[in-house]
């Protein structure tokens, strides 16, 4: 069976493909072509070699191809093609970046928790580090002021991740292009769900998963800090849960925000 990457891996067409694949009949042989794909953004990066890595484990007694790849140098270089098992181009992580762009980057949840107590330092300052590399290249020439807004914001956004998802292992990518003065980072995990983490707080009435997106981009309750949750005094890292608001509110004014 001949299944077709589609001309540009952007949000939309990203999402299609996926759904696409999902509905997929079991057939002997899979071969993924990418003689159309022409553009690729982070969020298509991360969440179509996700799928396809996972579109694979799922189908192991079947025979999967993927052919006319080999033009597409840049997803190559950004680790798209070994993220989901193709030995093709750098691995995730591989290619060093530059202040236009990160490549895919895949973080162990385990292995941050462990250098963190190995380093004797909270978990948010190794995560601060990832953040900081983030919004340098999100912000490029602005404010100052600009920047540590977007560094604390991700930063929250990836603890909850880290903190809240019960995901093994998350992963980002970002992009600048200076001939569009456009930018855009995508952070891809897959946990229990906002739903899930969000029903952990008794305060909320929760009766949908778009409810709970919805409550998700309030200011404060994605942490961990509603009433009658004990937490330790003067903690600074403790989770304020105005990651996704302030980032939802920071792009919306300039942009885009998808969750």
């Amino acid at each position: 069976m001949d299944v077709k990457i589609p001309r540009k891996l952007n949000i939309i067409q990203s999402l299609s493909f996926v759904s696409e694949i999902a509905a997929l009949p079991q057939a002997e042989e899979y071969v993924f072509d990418f003689q159309d794909l022409q553009w690729s953004e982070p969020f298509g990066l991360l969440v179509v070699s996700y799928e396809l890595s996972s579109f694979a484990s799922a189908h192991g007694s079947s025979r999967l191809a993927v052919r006319n790849y080999e033009k597409n140098t840049y997803e190559g270089h950004m680790g798209f093609f070994k993220a989901f098992g193709l030995d093709y181009g750098k691995s995730p992580g591989e290619a060093l970046g530059n202040s236009s762009y990160i490549p895919i980057k895949i973080k162990s949840v385990k292995t941050l928790q462990e250098k963190a107590f190995s380093d004797h330092v909270a978990v948010g300052e190794i995560i601060e580090d990832y953040a900081n590399e983030i919004s340098n290249v999100l912000v490029q020439n602005h404010a100052e002021e600009l920047r540590k807004t977007l560094t604390y914001s991700i930063r929250e956004i990836i603890r909850n991740v880290v903190e809240h998802s019960e995901s093994l292992q998350f992963g980002y990518c970002a992009q600048y292009w200076s001939a569009k003065d456009m930018v855009e980072f995508s952070l891809l995990d897959k946990g229990v769900g906002i739903r899930a983490t969000l029903d952990n707080n008794p305060h909320l009435d929760i009766s949908s998963d778009k409810d709970a997106l919805e409550l998700s981009l309030l200011p404060g309750i994605s942490g961990k800090m509603y009433k009658g949750k004990r937490n330790r005094k003067n903690d600074v890292w403790a989770n304020s849960g105005f990651g996704l608001y302030m980032t939802s509110r920071i792009c919306g004014n300039g942009g885009s925000f998808l969750l």
